[in-house]
């Protein structure tokens, strides 16, 4: 089963700081592209796209995000609620897609419920090489309702904000 998840801006902080991949733990190693050369990078200002799709699988909840970024940009997704905590994985973009998951409860039973879904990219600094050259020191060649900067250092980031509801809502 396959349902179309819309994505929407948030501008919240503590989306952006409890969300940001710098806390996060990776499920999988990430590889870090070659140096970009002008050409690999899209062109700028970059208004940042993703389109999100949640993948209901045997093995839990899978995010495919479409995007805009350059390739290897690190993304990190969140799925939380109020009563059980949340789920989060991280991946690259290659293809101009990144896919998260499989999430799922931890002793491996089905989600459900209403959750909150959140897609960050990675801390500037954290970004491979290739993509600082594509997205700025600062992220200034980024732009769009998706893009956040932060207070205290002036850089960018990118909050995607959704809502998700699973299965009755029920926890059993």
């Amino acid at each position: 089963m396959t349902s179309r998840l819309r994505v929407r801006p948030l501008l919240a902080l503590f989306v952006v700081g409890g969300l940001a991949l710098g806390g996060c733990a990776a499920t999988d190693p990430v590889s870090v592209p070659a140096a970009a050369s002008a050409g690999d990078c899209p062109p700028t200002p970059i208004d940042v796209t993703i389109d999100s799709e949640v993948e209901i699988t045997e093995a839990g909840v899978i995010l495919h995000a479409a995007t805009n970024l350059p390739e290897g940009t690190l993304l990190g997704a969140a799925m939380f609620r109020e009563e059980s905590g949340g789920f989060q994985s991280q991946d690259e973009v290659s293809g101009g897609a990144a896919t998260f998951g499989p999430l799922q409860d931890d002793d491996g039973g089905t989600l459900r419920g209403d959750y909150q879904v959140v897609i960050t990219m990675a801390p500037i600094d954290d970004q491979p090489a290739a993509v600082r050259a594509c997205i700025g020191a600062d992220g200034e060649n980024l732009s769009g309702d998706l893009v956040t900067v932060e207070a205290v250092s002036g850089r960018a980031g990118i909050v995607a904000f959704s809502s998700l509801s699973l299965g009755d809502g029920s926890d059993s």
